[in-house]
């Protein structure tokens, strides 16, 4: 089951999407993949101010997940637990600027073998789109 809400920026805004239901899962005794619970999303609040210089969109998002990874191998356990600090800048309707700071509160590391946690991380982000 899925749900989304998304109220538009007209200025302030709120966008949210959060999921729960089961899925296949790496079994803890790393034997089988089996049926286990998931749930998890996010809640995002933004805001939008014209000015005579561009559209700024500051944000804010707060990402949750505690579930399998469906899509890597073996579908191992995962957790997510982080917020999102970030500003979009918009001189004209077809490029876009995002500048983004995360702090990772909680992670599992499903790259390789044991999976692990990874705790208290920050991660810097910037981002050119060209929309056409």
């Amino acid at each position: 089951v899925a749900g989304t809400f998304v109220w538009y920026p007209q200025p302030l805004g709120l966008e949210t999407e959060w999921t729960f239901g089961r899925g296949p899962q790496f079994s803890e005794n790393t034997r089988t993949i089996g049926l286990e619970s998931l749930q998890g999303g996010y809640v995002q609040g933004h805001y939008r101010e014209q000015g005579r210089f561009g559209t700024w969109f500051p944000f804010s998002r707060w990402n949750y997940y505690d579930g399998a990874r469906k899509f890597a191998r073996n579908a191992p356990r995962s957790k997510v637990n982080e917020i999102d600090f970030g500003l979009e800048f918009s001189k004209w309707t077809e490029v876009e600027i995002t500048a983004m700071f995360t702090h990772t509160f909680t992670r599992t590391r499903t790259g390789s073998f044991p999976y692990g946690q990874s705790t208290s991380g920050n991660r810097v982000g910037m981002q050119v789109q060209w929309n056409y």
